[in-house]
């Protein structure tokens, strides 16, 4: 399974409980990461998440609830990144670049 396929599993899996949308969550962990400092690691959320954005788009979602991230959501954002041309190793390198 590739790495980003993971975490989302397990970060859907951490916060379902929540109404958060996605947006918010990556937000919340945005801002975290700065307050923490990692300031790189706080721009490769967002950097990921850009891409999830447009994902959305693509699929005429404005956002999405957390709790509805599934694997129908997970098949169709990896078939999206393969359509453009990243890879999950792709996709993996630019998350830790």
């Amino acid at each position: 399974m590739g790495i980003i396929k993971l975490l989302i599993r397990r970060v859907a899996a951490v916060v379902c409980k929540s109404e958060m949308t996605l947006t918010e969550w990556n937000k919340e962990c945005v801002a975290h990461k700065q307050q923490d400092g990692s300031y790189g690691m706080a721009q490769k959320y967002q950097s990921t998440f850009a891409q999830v954005e447009k994902y959305l788009s693509a699929i005429s979602k404005p956002d999405l609830k957390v709790e509805e991230v599934n694997n129908e959501f997970i098949e169709g954002f990896s078939e999206f990144m393969e359509n453009e041309e990243l890879t999950w190793n792709s996709a993996s390198v630019k998350f830790f670049e």
